[in-house]
């Protein structure tokens, strides 16, 4: 009896056997990984998002205050609130706005109340606008206004975010609308403009982010460049209105 102890051709081919199905399965694998990473490098926000964020806050380059956003669902209704407090010098600045809309983004409430403390000097401006269709109350200080508009608007609360959830928040995505913002015109809405940059990686502290470069504009008033994150939730904000630069970084 003759006993092949390294029959070459048995070797031979069992080694191709298992290489080539170590190839097949190290090609499988590096599919399913380079899936997973584009799955996870692609995805957008699905829905509204609702919480609350605590922000610092920043003016011209300086660290002044605090803020927060809450965005809540409540009753077929979702209200956004928005907290700042500032202090320059012996100035101390305390803002709130809350703005109430439908489900379906119609306008039911817009309020502002700022408060301005300066030593013992405490001066309160508010503003309350309520809504029926094109119709507007509106309350500033002692002043009470009955307005009717000319156009369909919205409130500068969820409707964009809305839109931009369709369209995937895809880079070139352009959207516009009129919004009531009494502090701008309270006798018409104006013209506000929305434009999807697309990705861009964001430092907060020393951890980096993916995030939706997204711009507010109004025209000659204000500039707002929003960073969110897969959630759609804030990581950063910079806002550019009467000469002044406002930076919300989140915490």
């Amino acid at each position: 009896m003759i006993i092949l102890r390294n029959n070459p051709f048995r070797s031979t081919t069992k080694s191709a056997s298992c290489n080539a199905h170590g190839r097949r399965e190290k090609t499988a694998i590096r599919f399913i990984a380079t899936m997973l990473l584009v799955g996870a490098c692609s995805r957008t926000p699905a829905a509204i998002p609702l919480g609350s964020w605590n922000y610092a806050l920043y003016l011209n380059g300086n660290r002044v205050g605090l803020a927060s956003i809450a965005n809540l669902r409540e009753n077929g209704r979702y209200i956004t609130i928005t907290e700042m407090t500032m202090k320059s010098g012996e100035v101390t600045s305390i803002s709130k706005q809350i703005i109430t809309e439908t489900e379906n983004f119609a306008p039911i409430k817009y309020e502002t109340y700022n408060k301005i403390i300066k030593g013992n000097f405490t001066q309160n401006i508010d503003t309350v606008a309520e809504f029926s269709g094109k119709k507007v109350k509106l309350v500033t200080g002692m002043s009470v206004q009955e307005l009717e508009l000319d156009r369909d608007f919205k409130l500068e609360g969820n409707y964009f975010y809305s839109k931009l959830i369709e369209a995937g928040f895809k880079k070139g995505t352009k959207l516009k609308t009129y919004i009531y913002e009494p502090a701008i015109d309270p006798e018409m809405p104006i013209l506000m403009k929305v434009y999807v940059l697309g990705r861009e990686t964001v430092k907060i502290g020393e951890k980096n982010h993916q995030a939706f470069h997204v711009i507010e504009y109004i025209e000659k008033f204000k500039s707002f460049d929003m960073y969110l994150d897969e959630k759609g939730i804030l990581l950063k904000a910079e806002l550019t209105m009467l000469n002044m630069q406002i930076q919300l970084v989140r915490e």
